[in-house]
């Protein structure tokens, strides 16, 4: 008896090298997209470092006018 091959049973040879080269690119993009994440996240903790460090900056001078604006002199007033 004859059989016949079906079509879904085993790939041809120049199949399944497409599918191995479409699994390493996979791979790599997959590797890419991880470094890419990381350094975005690291360049994201340096921005929010940065700007903390400048908010507080930033109002420490602000507090500072206020505070000079606001100060009544206990002497002026009797």
């Amino acid at each position: 008896m004859i059989t016949m091959r079906r079509a879904y049973d085993e790939p041809p040879r120049s199949q399944a090298g497409l599918r191995a080269a479409a699994s390493v690119m996979d791979f790599l993009g997959v590797m890419g997209c991880t470094v890419l994440i990381l350094a975005l996240m690291a360049l994201m903790t340096a921005l929010f470092s940065w700007l903390q460090n400048d908010l507080t900056v930033t109002f420490s001078g602000i507090g500072q006018n206020i505070n000079e604006a606001v100060m009544i002199d206990s002497n002026a007033n009797r």
